[in-house]
């Protein structure tokens, strides 16, 4: 559902302001159709779409991106998903300070990277997004468009820190990997 600012000081990131019905294009990646500070499912949702990847999200390894990992899951196990303007909540996210914004949206940008490596072999909805970010940071540096004052090309920002995601889910998946690897194919 939409999630609305809940303070006045809080600078106007986090918040999903649509005011009528949507469903997610299909074969899109869900990122940002619906956020995790105004999501509600069944608990029959969770047993077909597993629980939340606890390595994502605050305070966790990959900083952020549990809700749109849980979405991007749902979606391909069949869950019907919809955004719905009528359940509202108010966001008090408590960044007032453009540097506080810049640090989150890093965040964002790592998560979705490390999103983008969980998933890239199993779903093609991956190289779609992989090819947005590419042409969005492409656009903006023709176009000189800028989302957010205080970050002068927001997509290449965007596009280094997703970067970074990748690299690290990458690096911890291969370590992982070949801890289980027998002794004797080490060698």
């Amino acid at each position: 559902g939409r999630i609305l600012p809940g303070d006045t000081a809080d600078l106007p990131v986090t918040l999903k302001l649509e005011d009528h019905p949507m469903e997610p294009v299909p074969g899109a990646f869900p990122g940002g159709f619906v956020m995790g500070a105004n999501l509600a499912f069944t608990h029959d949702v969770i047993a077909r779409t597993g629980p939340f990847d606890t390595r994502f999200g605050a305070g966790a390894r990959f900083v952020a991106a549990e809700d749109t990992d849980f979405l991007f899951r749902a979606i391909a196990a069949g869950v019907v998903v919809a955004y719905d303007p009528y359940f509202v909540v108010e966001h008090h996210h408590g960044r007032c300070r453009p540097d506080q914004v810049i640090t989150l949206l890093a965040g964002y940008g790592y998560g979705d990277g490390a999103l983008y490596a969980k998933h890239i072999l199993t779903d093609r909805r991956i190289l779609g997004a992989i090819r947005r970010d590419l042409g969005d940071a492409l656009g903006e540096i023709r176009a000189g468009t800028r989302p957010f004052p205080y970050i002068r090309r927001f997509h290449s920002f965007r596009l280094r820190h997703v970067l970074r995601g990748f690299i690290a889910y990458a690096g911890v998946e291969l370590t992982a990997r070949a801890r289980l690897w027998p002794a004797h194919e080490k060698a």
